[in-house]
């Protein structure tokens, strides 16, 4: 298996990009526009700066690069990355690999439900660059359920069991 990372992060999008076409091979990082055709958040609520690889359907890797100075931190003394905030990130990602299936634009709504089986390992401090990684684990028919971690340099900082995601309007373009 090739994992690649891209040695530059593009800044976020502030306004929705124009239709991009995906990258016609599994191993090509997907970043910026690209990334942004396949998720609907936006700055500062994307938590996902890039996937580096991924098995469609299956499986997906992504880059979480945190900031000492992230505009969602109320407090100007913070330290550390708050843990829920981990959780949207590998949600983001595992909506964008489902996404990724959609390849036409028509990629469906899916919400983020219910999350178990969270074991925090170590505290994220700011400025860490956050390797993720989700994997599918089953589809039921309007939804499906993901497994996840974070590591930071090799070393697992949490841990998902399972994060339940609803698919709306599944098929159909809106």
């Amino acid at each position: 298996m090739n994992v690649q990372s891209a040695a530059t992060i593009d800044p976020p999008a502030t306004m929705a990009p124009p239709p991009v076409a995906m990258p016609a091979n599994d191993l090509a990082p997907i970043v910026g526009a690209a990334l942004s055709a396949v998720l609907p958040q936006r700055f500062p609520f994307m938590m996902l700066d890039q996937i580096t690889a991924w098995e469609t359907g299956a499986w997906a890797r992504g880059v979480k690069c945190v900031a000492a100075h992230e505009p969602l931190l109320t407090d100007p003394g913070a330290r550390f990355w708050p843990e829920p905030y981990v959780i949207e990130s590998l949600g983001q990602l595992a909506i964008a690999l489902f996404n990724l299936d959609a390849g036409d634009g028509a990629a469906p709504t899916v919400l983020l439900g219910s999350v178990a089986g969270v074991t925090y390992h170590k505290r994220i401090p700011l400025g860490a660059r956050l390797d993720l990684e989700v994997r599918i684990e089953r589809f039921f028919g309007d939804s499906f359920v993901c497994s996840g971690r974070c590591d930071i340099d090799g070393v697992q900082h949490l841990e998902m069991e399972a994060l339940t995601c609803k698919i709306l309007n599944h098929g159909t373009t809106s």
